[in-house]
């Protein structure tokens, strides 16, 4: 067996090790650029002066309880279909349709944008 070859190796494999040491900086920069997005995830929230109406929060709470996926998706479904369509942009800008976590949210969204 030829020693050439492993020591390459080895040589790649410091230069490598050294080089990806100075890499692991960047990754603390990253946890300081998400502060900014989640404060103006509170500031969209602080925005909101409005809100559904007294109908469109029963819905929701519709959906909120029921444990049938189905179910959950028809009443999306039907809340969705009850909103005017002057109102569509209130509910989309102003983050009205707060169940997340679901499938509910992807098909409100795809209903009110057609």
């Amino acid at each position: 067996m030829k020693p050439l070859p492993f020591l390459a190796f080895l040589v790649a494999a410091a230069i490598g090790w050294t080089v990806a040491g100075n890499v692991a900086k960047p990754a603390q920069t990253a946890a300081a650029e998400i502060a900014p997005v989640r404060e103006h995830r509170t500031e969209r929230k602080a925005r909101r002066t409005s809100g559904p109406d007294e109908a469109a929060r029963q819905q929701m709470a519709a959906i909120r309880a029921s444990r049938d996926p189905a179910m959950r998706m028809r009443a999306t479904v039907d809340l969705a279909r009850s909103i005017s369509p002057a109102d569509f942009a209130a509910w989309v800008d102003g983050g009205w349709f707060d169940i997340r976590g679901g499938a509910e949210l992807t098909l409100f969204s795809i209903i009110l944008r057609e």
